[in-house]
């Protein structure tokens, strides 16, 4: 058990030593000005960053409700915020997403015992459909780039076609699941007593597809909210910044936030920031990143407040 424990500490700091050296790394390189960001620690947009962070919070928190309605897991919209909460601040101490879905897990386990896989699956669809809103965002704004300008960047266009492919690929693989006989296909490798359940559970999902669009338009809107939030760094930065700049980069900076690299994506969302947003001409992406980093720290820490305090456990309607 201590060499696990050993083990896992070991790793923790070398993943925090790697998030150090990159932040070191876009100071000393230039390439992001913490200056700028000092300077501005008491504007009034701070607040109005904070809240559209945790409106955000909020719309991901009931797409989250959605998805654990259809599988009949009736939560209260407050239990959920707060597993969110609590999901969000042990995000912080484990590389990319990680925290969040082990601490959402650790709550439909405890929560959700008649149906447990049902639950799981709820976390695993949650997860789809956020990164497919984030891809789906920035292929819209790739394709607005590429209609309003007359030259687009080389690394612009294969990333607007990587994300056009993946989305592609999304919506087929929604459509085919649909099937029967696909579904059969993906349940021959599971144990017999398991089959049976996988398959109830994508029924429940693709049989109910205006409950599902409601959760992927939440998932958009949760998002957008995001994309104001990047906007109002820039305002914070006072960096000229497109909206379709902001809403090619910004969906790339958060999938690149939450790979498993350093706690919390901390250094690696910020180098991805000054590099895409150098494509545009635009120098201090990295601190743009870092100041909504700041907002997203603070919902963190505020799960953090209501992990301290939880002592309730979240009933079955």
């Amino acid at each position: 058990m201590n060499s696990q424990l050993i083990k896992q500490t070991f790793v923790f700091l070398v993943k925090l030593a790697i998030a150090g050296g990159l932040l070191y790394w876009l100071f000393a390189s230039d390439k992001l000005d913490f200056q700028s960001v000092l300077e501005e620690s008491f504007n009034p947009y701070h607040i109005l960053g904070l809240v559209v962070v945790l409106g955000s919070t909020a719309a991901a928190a009931f797409r989250w409700r959605y998805l654990l309605h259809l599988q009949g897991l009736s939560f209260s919209s407050a239990v959920v915020i707060r597993w969110t909460l609590i999901g969000e601040f042990f995000g912080l101490t484990l590389p990319g997403g990680a925290g969040t879905e082990l601490s959402r897990a650790f709550y439909m386990l405890r929560n959700a015992t008649n149906a447990k896989t049902a639950a799981l699956s709820s976390i695993f669809l949650d997860r789809i459909l956020a990164m497919t809103s984030l891809i789906l965002m920035g292929f819209l704004s790739f394709l607005a780039l590429l209609i309003s300008s007359d030259t687009i960047d080389k690394t612009i266009l294969v990333l607007g076609i990587v994300m056009g492919t993946v989305l592609l690929g999304t919506v087929l693989g929604f459509f085919l699941i649909g099937l029967r006989p696909v579904r059969k296909l993906i349940q021959k490798p599971l144990f017999e007593n398991y089959r049976q359940v996988v398959d109830n559970i994508i029924v429940s999902y693709v049989s109910r597809k205006k409950i599902l669009l409601k959760s992927f338009v939440l998932s958009f809107i949760a998002h957008s909210l995001i994309l104001l939030a990047f906007f109002i760094a820039t305002e914070i930065l006072s960096t000229a910044v497109s909206w379709k700049e902001l809403a090619i980069t910004m969906p790339l900076v958060m999938i690149s936030n939450i790979l498993p690299i350093t706690p919390a994506g901390i250094g690696v969302g910020e180098t991805t920031a000054a590099f895409l947003f150098a494509l545009f001409g635009v120098p201090n992406g990295g601190a743009i990143m870092l100041v909504a980093r700041v907002w997203l720290v603070a919902v963190q820490l505020l799960g953090g407040v209501v992990y301290l305090f939880d002592r309730h456990e979240g009933e079955v309607e």
